[in-house]
């Protein structure tokens, strides 16, 4: 169910409880190219619902509606949606030139709004149909943003509104803020700034939406999001990669991390069913250490795998809650060798007194390993 998304890739505090730092849950990948502020205001759905519908509406509802969706992306409807967008390649294959003409601004065409939007535009089209470029004069360039640009949003915005109902719309929406715009905002709304905000641009499966979010838009994906995150999904393991130092400061540090001891992942985090995937959100920081969060059987949260802005590589499941370490091991660097540990002081009382042995390979430190912390079940 996946054709369109790997073209697309191809182009372009209690004292008694653990709390993680938001800024720890943020994945790397969230970094994205974003078209130029100014190309598109905020388009209106005529439809949209509003944060106060949204909030009176049951948790069952919109878990049901998720479930519609998930129900919908079969090949065939994928295939369908895929071919409603000839129209919009032609009409780009006709305006095709060397995009070398159009570097400079220009009043006539839009300037740099234009290019950007138009560049994408070609992009998320070729990446759909891989159709190879024609070339046209710079004349035929001026003349198709002058006639069809505004066409061509039109129509890529309409596709999503007959696609999805207007909850199962706020619900793809929601989940594309989440896996590709910014997600702390998401969790405090609060923090949004209008002043930098961007056109964000998403495409999934035959859909294209694009769109300059406002507080609004955070404070709706927080309530839809909020509401799925304690839908029960097949039990399966689930793992997140962080960088944590080990003093306490603002938040938790390593140094209260022991077997018994509770976690609050707050009400959405980010967690993976690929190991890979959560081992590579390495340390950025000299003091911080490699920590891995592992689940081995979570029953509850959303999983946004099929809508996300990185459908098939974050594989990624939204987790809340509280969680009690049941056990601790450290894993040493470029191996398979594994140390359990009762807590990360004694880790360090060990590494100290040499009772642990060090890493053997010449030039890598205990730092280089990673400290997994194993979950049980949200209490």
């Amino acid at each position: 169910m996946k054709l369109i998304m790997e073209n697309w890739r191809n182009y372009m505090q209690e004292s008694s409880v653990i709390i993680l730092d938001e800024s720890q849950m943020q994945p790397n990948f969230l970094k994205q190219e974003q078209l130029t502020e100014g190309l598109l205001e905020e388009e209106k759905d005529p439809q949209a619902l509003g944060v106060d519908v949204l909030a009176k509406i049951p948790v069952e509802k919109i878990q049901s509606e998720y479930q519609k969706m998930l129900q919908g992306e079969t090949e065939k409807a994928i295939q369908k949606r895929t071919a409603r967008y000839r129209e919009l390649d032609k009409a780009l294959q006709d305006a095709q030139g060397e995009l070398s003409d159009l570097e400079e601004p220009n009043d006539d065409y839009g300037g740099d709004i234009f290019v950007a939007f138009y560049n994408w535009a070609k992009s998320a089209i070729s990446a759909i149909f891989n159709d190879k470029k024609k070339s046209k004069s710079r004349e035929d360039e001026i003349q198709f943003a002058n006639q069809n640009i505004e066409k061509i949003a039109k129509q890529m915005r309409h596709l999503l509104i007959t696609t999805y109902t207007p909850l199962q719309r706020e619900i793809y929406r929601a989940i594309s803020l989440f896996t590709g715009a910014n997600f702390p905002t998401i969790r405090n709304p609060e923090n949004f700034d209008s002043k930098q905000a961007s056109v964000l641009k998403f495409v999934n499966d035959g859909v294209v939406d694009i769109f300059k979010p406002t507080k609004e838009t955070y404070e709706k994906a927080k309530i839809i999001l909020q509401k799925m995150v304690n839908m029960k999904i097949k039990p399966q393991p689930v793992w997140r990669g962080v960088g944590m130092t080990e003093k306490t400061g603002k938040y938790t540090g390593l140094e209260e991390y022991k077997k018994g001891a509770v976690i609050d992942v707050g009400n959405m985090s980010s967690f993976s069913t690929e190991e890979t995937v959560a081992k590579g959100f390495s340390a950025e920081e000299e003091d911080q250490w490699n920590v891995v969060l592992h689940i081995p059987s979570l029953s509850r949260g959303a999983d946004v795998n099929e809508f996300s802005e990185y459908e098939d590589s974050e594989n990624e499941i939204i987790v809340s809650g509280k969680f009690k370490i049941l056990k601790m091991f450290y894993q040493y660097p470029a191996s398979d060798k594994k140390v359990e540990i009762n807590s990360f002081n004694s880790f360090k009382q060990n590494v100290s007194s040499g009772t642990i042995q060090k890493p053997p390979e010449e030039g890598l430190t205990f730092k280089d390993g990673i400290i997994y912390v194993v979950l049980g079940e949200s209490i």
